[in-house]
């Protein structure tokens, strides 16, 4: 997986919705049955307008702490039919219990130990981080309640900014909240 590197040396960036009940319990945060129809490529052509198809890239754990059953993680990648290797990748991951939930923190939160400190960003989920990292890429992470969504656009020629990313987080958010479930 060709973002897979870029995910890793720009760090993770994500989103989490996890709503609680009034008596402590947690409600698992539903996945959605397609993660790519979560952005539209009119959505995604606001920041490259040659994107190709998005391509699911299966689920499983981004962090090795993350495969003890207590959250889920999903990936789409999508790419530019004209400069390879530029790209946009979604990581969306939501929690299924309390320790899923504070999984998804320590994934949050370990985003300051990147390459680059975060501008937070306001106004987007119940908090959000955007980076600028000198390895050719900037990403957006969200969370909110039990889901936690990053946005990676990579090796772009000109930097994409946070006002551009942040549209598009919002509408994976809200994505996760109307979708068909898996």
């Amino acid at each position: 997986m060709r973002l897979a590197g870029a995910r890793a040396a720009a760090v993770f960036v994500g989103v989490a919705l996890l709503p609680a009940c009034g008596s402590g319990e947690v409600i698992p945060a539903a996945a959605p049955a397609d993660v790519c129809s979560l952005l539209t490529r009119a959505d995604l052509q606001t920041i490259l307008p040659t994107v190709r198809v998005g391509t699911e890239l299966g689920t499983g754990p981004f962090y090795p702490y993350m495969d003890g059953g207590d959250a889920w993680s999903l990936e789409c990648d999508w790419d530019d039919s004209v400069s390879n290797p530029t790209g946009i990748g979604l990581y969306v991951q939501g929690a299924l219990t309390r320790q899923g939930n504070a999984d998804l923190d320590v994934a949050f939160d370990s985003i300051g130990g990147g390459p680059t400190q975060g501008t937070v960003v306001s106004g987007l989920g119940d908090e959000a981080l955007y980076f600028d990292n000198s390895m050719g890429s900037q990403f957006l992470e969200a969370r909110s309640g039990g889901y936690y969504v990053e946005l990676l656009a990579f090796e772009f020629a000109t930097p994409v900014t946070e006002a551009q990313l942040q549209p598009l987080v919002l509408e994976a958010i809200v994505g996760l909240e109307r979708r068909p479930t898996r």
